[in-house]
């Protein structure tokens, strides 16, 4: 299925496509989950727009290859990452006992609400409508802890990771 008027296919799940309005190519990228990648590639040249397209898979091929997620834009994929790792550790034995309250807290509070962020958005503004939020709900103090000890948590796995401040 051609997303625009011009489709090429340059590898196996990668293709370039020209959109109806525009000039421009997109690359269309299908990752091992199903799900498509579809980033401008800023030029009407053909030959330029193979070479940026090429550079996103290669791109999103290392992030897979290196166990990270294929993107880390939106808060969700990042703390699913997280989940991922916390979970491999306790299952190795290694995992602090804290891990679980951080999944619970991840998957039930925080990626319902961040799930759609963009990191580069977070700041303390959404942080404190979250916290608006959060207090509506009436929860129970220590739980109130195990999210301040999330946000953290998460603060410091994407500085860490993603170079994210």
């Amino acid at each position: 299925m051609s997303y625009g008027v011009n489709s090429i296919q340059i590898h196996k799940k990668l293709r370039l496509d020209k959109r109806a309005g525009s000039d421009n190519w997109y690359a269309r990228l299908t990752l091992p989950n199903g799900k498509r990648l579809v980033k401008t590639t800023k030029t009407d040249d053909l030959e330029a727009a193979k070479e940026v397209a090429l550079r996103l898979y290669y791109e999103v091929d290392a992030r897979i290859q290196n166990k990270l997620p294929a993107t880390t834009r939106k808060f969700a994929d990042v703390a699913k990452h997280a989940i991922n790792r916390m979970e491999t550790e306790i299952r190795e034995g290694v995992g602090k006992q804290a891990y679980r309250d951080y999944v619970q807290a991840l998957n039930k509070w925080l990626i319902p609400y961040f799930g759609t962020i963009d990191i580069a958005k977070l700041d303390l503004a959404t942080v404190t409508a979250f916290d608006a939020w959060h207090k509506l709900r009436l929860l129970p103090k220590s739980l109130y802890l195990r999210q301040y000890i999330v946000r953290k948590f998460l603060y410091t796995i994407c500085k860490q990771n993603f170079g994210v401040d």
